[in-house]
């Protein structure tokens, strides 16, 4: 009956270890996913920034300071870039489009990135906490996300950096030899600049 038992314990012991392997897997795998939406989302304000440094440059009298964070940016945009009319109708509905999205996922990955992110006791759902700060009042926010939820986040975020990589690109003047010339040809008529 001992080895019956020590086998039975044995078989136990490695099947929770392959469970708790598996689930520190998926902990892993959007921990990373986090880490990629950090550098996406980096990725996303750089262009932001050289879309605003080419225009002070380009049309302004550079009196204007730079915007520093986000919502600064997307007012920029707004009101300084958005009715500019030497810019072209299609430009300037890009720069809205744009604005918008930015914006809209901005808070989603805010939460994920700026909140305290942790796996709940229930499977693979994930709890963010961050300080929210109203004037001189502050108080917790929760949120809770499925690993779908997050996942759906990083791919809209990753696709909306391989949306404006190449708009921003042409409109900053960069080399248009490094992206394939049939994309070149489609995206200066979709700014209205071919």
């Amino acid at each position: 009956m001992p080895i019956l038992r020590r086998a039975v314990y044995q078989h136990t012991k490695a099947e929770r270890k392959k469970e708790m392997d598996a689930r520190f897997e998926v902990v892993r795998s959007i921990l990373a996913i986090v880490g990629d939406t950090t550098v996406n989302w980096a990725a996303v304000e750089r262009m932001l920034d050289e879309l605003i440094a080419h225009y002070q440059h380009h049309y302004t009298d550079l009196s204007l300071e730079h915007p520093i964070s986000l919502s600064k940016k997307l007012e920029y945009l707004k009101s300084h870039m958005q009715p500019d009319l030497r810019l072209t109708s299609q430009t300037r509905e890009f720069l809205r489009h744009s604005r918008i999205e930015v914006a809209r996922l901005g808070k989603e990955r805010h939460d994920i990135i700026h909140g305290m992110i942790q796996r709940t006791q229930r499977p693979f759902v994930w709890r963010t906490q961050r300080v929210a700060y109203r004037k001189a009042l502050t108080h917790i926010v929760h949120r809770e996300y499925d690993t779908d939820e997050i996942l759906k986040i990083y791919g809209e975020i990753s696709d909306l950096v391989q949306f404006l990589s190449p708009r921003i690109w042409l409109l900053t003047g960069g080399e248009r030899s490094a992206f394939p010339s049939n994309k070149v040809e489609e995206t200066l008529r979709e700014l209205g600049i071919a």
